[in-house]
């Protein structure tokens, strides 16, 4: 197995675990289930959609964890890339000692198509984990998604699910108002690059981490001039120090840079974010499921 294909597995096994699991253990517990009048299963098939149901929701949270993966894969493949672009070619006797700079980046729109596809499956799970709790609710069909128990929240509702959303109330008021700026109002620009500092035969690379707005950003024009404006790569600094070590008075006997780029306020690193999103929604996922457990699969009056 190749190192990709063993990173991939080491991070499906991470994630996919703790809610292959809740889903797994709720299953058993539905098999158990006792079928007809009085239950909340009438016949054999209620049982087959209340499953399916359960099964859209983890494959909505496993299209997430898909678009994760992508985005990794993009950045160790871009990298790869600007690398063979950066490599210094052999200098010429007279400038061996010379220091040679090379940065080379450019737009990646395929990281923001990746998150808006990420952001649109966690948001499309959680609605299915709210349908599932609608056939608990037979009085309360309009539970169509996350959105009614958000806004029952906002409302003043408390006790049961309701405790449950409040606890995760910011994070699902971020993360869907995100969403749909991006889905609905506009998208951005990603960018990506990489960066190499050739001294006398000696090569530093950095790469240039891909980042997002922390928030989402406001309406802005797109066109051929405001594009022909992004000359530089936003939301970070570069800050260096070069260490250089003499004795006496010859040529320097060695030399050492420290480069590191800095995300600035306002923005994030892609990865980082997409992993604390894919993290943060595996605990509601199971957090749910627990609360579903508790109803025991009888009818469930949304106070």
């Amino acid at each position: 197995m190749d190192n990709r294909k063993s990173e991939n597995k080491k991070y499906a096994l991470a994630f996919q675990g703790k809610v292959f699991f809740a889903l797994d253990e709720y299953f058993n517990m539905l098999d158990e289930a006792i079928i007809g009048e009085g239950s909340l299963f009438s016949k054999r098939e209620d049982k087959g959609f209340y499953e399916t149901k359960c099964m859209y929701a983890f494959r909505k949270y496993r299209g997430a964890f898909y678009h994760f993966v992508n985005v990794k894969r993009l950045i160790k493949n871009d990298a790869k890339q600007y690398q063979k672009l950066v490599k210094p070619d052999k200098l010429p006797e007279p400038l061996k000692e010379a220091t040679f700079e090379v940065r080379v980046w450019g737009s990646a729109n395929e990281y923001a198509y990746e998150l808006s596809a990420f952001l649109d499956a966690i948001k499309s799970s959680m609605d299915f984990l709210v349908k599932v709790l609608g056939i608990h609710t037979k009085g309360a069909r309009n539970l169509r998604g996350i959105s009614t128990l958000i806004h029952r929240v906002e409302k003043g509702s408390k006790n049961g699910v309701f405790d449950l959303i409040k606890r995760y109330y910011e994070w699902i008021r971020k993360l869907r108002e995100y969403r749909a700026r991006l889905i609905h109002v506009r998208t951005f620009t990603c960018s990506t690059g990489y960066e190499s500092i050739t001294t006398r035969d000696k090569t530093e690379k950095l790469k240039i981490p891909v980042i997002i707005p922390e928030v989402p950003p406001p309406f802005a024009l797109d066109t051929r001039e405001s594009r022909y404006a992004e000359d530089e790569i936003k939301g970070f600094e570069r800050s260096e120090r070069r260490f250089i070590v003499k004795t006496g008075d010859t040529t320097p006997a060695a030399e050492k840079l420290d480069k590191v780029y800095k995300v600035l306020p306002g923005y994030v690193d892609l990865k980082e974010f997409m992993e604390e999103t894919l993290t943060t929604f595996e605990d509601f996922f199971c957090d749910f499921i627990n609360f579903l457990k508790s109803l025991e699969f009888e009818e469930y009056i949304l106070e």
